[in-house]
Order: structure tokens, then C-alpha cells, then sequence
């Protein structure tokens, strides 16, 4: 009896010991792979050829022969692969497992590093928050207002997409709690109500629609995308230039800024 309980006891620590419980288990991304390769300032390659898409950011435009190189690309892809290159890196997933052009989408840790947060805090990177993978996406943004106010890397040598301006009409306008343009960058995630004025809609050559609340839409810190798929959802897209307009929805990071994805008419509305 005493020898049979003995051998429970040491088969229960040996099932401890060695991971055979799901609770024990980790992932051979979470114990490590190696970067054989850095593509760009946010993306690598690991041993087995997949590639991975770093979650909540954006670096400037380096290496891409199809891309015009970006202002400060070719300090991200050298930092970047200062950062990782020839390591082992644990990598962590959100909610999506790929993008639509297959790669892995994951947050990236070498040593005690975060190397999402430190491209963006160090200036390597735009934080860049696309639903549904936004665990991080606060602390993204702080790191990203951090990195501007102390002139981090491209805030200090690129055009800021982020001026100061002011407003010619009255917030008030707006029904319940809503904010300015210069304030979304505190909202990023989270549904909100924005009022603004639209100086221009533009369509691109792709037939995405862009309502920009700037004179110059180059250094706005906010605008609202209706993609084509949704084009047909607004017949009369053209009336909001030149009104000032309730904004409703998820408000999302985006190279710099901010912006909010329309596909509903019932999201804007036309207060003046």
C-alpha cells in the first residue's frame, strides 16, 4: 500500500516536472525561434521561412523596391535588425494568427526587451492599432506620445503628422460626451463620438474614400476611411466637404494618427 501511494506521489511530480499537464505546456514560440532574417523595421523571418508581422506598429517604408523608401525607414531596418537578427525571440499572439498575406502576427520579446514598445518608444516605428489585436494598444500609444514629446528618432527628423490647430466651432455641437480631432490619440480603442470639420473628401485611384479634417491632410492628426467594399453605403459622400460633422466609432492608430473606419451612414452626421 505505503509503495503503491509512493509511486502515485512520484508519477504526480514527475507529470509536474516535466509539462505533461496542458498548464505546463509552452509553445516553441513562446520558448524561442530564431530570426534568420529582418525584412524591415517590422518584420522578420524565422527559422522554417515564416514570416512575422510585428502587432501595434508601423515602421517607415525601408527595402520594398515597389515602396518609395520613407523618411527614417532605413534607421528602423537597422535597428531592427541590430535588435534581432541571428537571436532567439519569444513571440506572443493576440487574437488574429495571420494577415492576409500569411504572415504570423505576434508580439515580440529578445531578452528582456519588448521590441514592439521599443521601436515605437525609441522613435523606430508608428504605433499602428488594428481591432481586433489591440491588447497593447494603450501602452503603444503612450510610448508613441512619449517618443514625440522627447523628439525620439523619426519625430525629430520626419514632417510630425501631428500639429496643434484650432477649431472655428463649438465641441458643444455634438450630442454627449464628444471630443476633438487633437484628443483621439487618448481614445485610440475605444468607441467614441468626434466632432470636426471636413475640409476635403478624396477618393484614391483604389477607390478608398477619405474625409480630411485638415487643411493640409499631410500633418492632420485625424481622419475618417470609407473603404470601397462600403462606398456604396454613402450615395452622397461629397456633401460632408466643408461641414462640420459628429464622427461615431472605433477610433484606431494609423502611422502617426489617428482615423475612423466608416460603414454605416448612421455613423456621421451633420451638425453644421
Amino acid at each position: 500500500m505505503l509503495i503503491a501511494a509512493l509511486s502515485i506521489v512520484l508519477g504526480a511530480v514527475g507529470i509536474i516536472r516535466y509539462g505533461r499537464f496542458p498548464f505546463a505546456k509552452t509553445s516553441q514560440e513562446e520558448r524561442g525561434v530564431l530570426v534568420t532574417k529582418v525584412i524591415d523595421g517590422d518584420t522578420i523571418e524565422i527559422a522554417g521561412g515564416r514570416k512575422v508581422r510585428y502587432i501595434g506598429i508601423d515602421a517607415p517604408e525601408s527595402l520594398d523596391p515597389r515602396k518609395t523608401v520613407q523618411c527614417f525607414g532605413e534607421e528602423a531596418y537597422k535597428k531592427n535588425k541590430e535588435l534581432v537578427e541571428g537571436k532567439r525571440v519569444r513571440l506572443e499572439k493576440d487574437v488574429s494568427e495571420t494577415d492576409k498575406y500569411g504572415r504570423l502576427l505576434r508580439y515580440v520579446y529578445v531578452g528582456d526587451i519588448f521590441v514592439n514598445r521599443y521601436l515605437i518608444r525609441e522613435g523606430y516605428a508608428y504605433a499602428y492599432t488594428f481591432p481586433p489585436d489591440i491588447k497593447y494598444a494603450e501602452e503603444f500609444v503612450q510610448a508613441q506620445k512619449k517618443a514625440r514629446e522627447e523628439k525620439k528618432g523619426l519625430w525629430a527628423v520626419c514632417p510630425s503628422p501631428i500639429p496643434s490647430t484650432s477649431t472655428d466651432f463649438d465641441l458643444s455641437l455634438g450630442e454627449g460626451a464628444c471630443i476633438g480631432i487633437q484628443e483621439t490619440e487618448n481614445y485610440v480603442g475605444r468607441h467614441k463620438c468626434v466632432v470636426g470639420r471636413v475640409y476635403q473628401v478624396f477618393t484614391s485611384l483604389s477607390n478608398t474614400t477619405f474625409l480630411d479634417f485638415c487643411e493640409d491632410y499631410r500633418t492632420c492628426p485625424f481622419s475618417v476611411v470609407v473603404f470601397s467594399s462600403d462606398l456604396p453605403n454613402f450615395p452622397n459622400i461629397k456633401q460632408y466637404q466643408g461641414r462640420v460633422v459628429e464622427i461615431e466609432g472605433l477610433i484606431r492608430a494609423y502611422r502617426g494618427r489617428t482615423e475612423i473606419v466608416l460603414v454605416s451612414p448612421d455613423q456621421i452626421k451633420i451638425l453644421k
